[in-house]
């Protein structure tokens, strides 16, 4: 059990250094960049996936907020809920499937903001026009923005990873490997399932369990798309808060289920064919 200790400690410290140097640069990032944005515009869906791809909880909490004051369409929501990873990025880059990376943020990309155009064609929204600037925390000065928040932010993440990796360790600790990877690969068809199931949990952490369960070989790369399509952090929490709103985020709850299964299931079957 030590051993699990010691690599799970290590795997999640590897983990906080890229989140930490990520987040940072995203900080910098998204503090100076400028967007007007029309409502109307056809490119809105596109440019709601564009805030998606933003890894941290605030890009799907920023656009709710739109969202409620009407200024953007509610496929242009659900673009960015869709394309959302979350922490995920990060935690793929510290790891040995790195190179995933690239794949998941297309895919959840293109699948985004292609759900978002077909659901605006049946909703249609006013022409209100808004220019606004990317916040993603409410901190007071620069070292609080560019260096504290990261760092807790970074600090939670290794929490929420340490926890994982212990758990992952201690099952396969006491299972045996080869047993739950024969169980695992007994019920690889409800993989995309239960990662859209635990997707549904309104929470960052979501998107770490998934990445983790994924970096473990406990689910296909179906699964991660599934479960991350699923997950927008707190973003459909902000939109329940409205009264005004929560009709519709029973609508866009529906939308993330049926999606999340529909490019979950789609990729899963799909690799079996090509």
């Amino acid at each position: 059990m030590l051993d699990i200790f010691i690599d799970a400690l290590i795997d999640s410290f590897k983990v906080f250094i890229i989140c930490l140097i990520f987040f940072i640069l995203v900080e910098f990032i998204t503090n100076n960049i400028k967007f007007k944005f029309d409502k109307n515009s056809n490119l809105s869906p596109i440019v709601g996936a564009s805030f998606g791809i933003i890894p941290q909880c605030g890009s799907s909490v920023f656009l709710s907020e739109k969202f409620i004051a009407r200024k953007i369409t509610i496929g242009t929501l659900i673009a960015c809920f869709i394309a959302c990873s979350d922490e995920s990025i990060p935690i793929l880059l510290s790891s040995s499937e790195r190179l995933m990376v690239i794949p998941l943020i297309l895919v959840k990309f293109i699948f985004g903001f292609t759900v978002g155009y077909t659901v605006d064609f049946f909703y249609k929204g006013g022409d209100e026009a808004l220019e606004f600037d990317v916040d993603s925390c409410n901190c007071h000065n620069n070292l609080e923005r560019y260096l504290i928040h990261p760092l807790v932010h970074s600090l939670k993440i290794l929490g929420f990873v340490f926890v994982i990796n212990m758990i992952f360790g201690g099952i396969i600790y006491l299972v045996g490997e080869d047993s739950f990877k024969d169980f695992l690969n007994t019920n690889r068809a409800l993989t995309p399932l239960f990662s859209v199931i635990i997707g549904i949990i309104p929470n960052c952490s979501s998107s770490v369990i998934i990445t983790q369960m994924f970096i473990s070989n406990a689910i296909p790369f179906a699964a991660l798309v599934a479960g991350l399509s699923m997950n927008a952090g707190l973003g459909i929490i902000y939109i329940l808060k409205s009264k005004n709103t929560r009709k519709d985020a029973t609508i866009i709850f529906v939308i993330l289920i049926l999606s999340s299964l529909l490019i979950g299931y789609g990729i899963y079957f799909g690799s079996y064919v090509f």
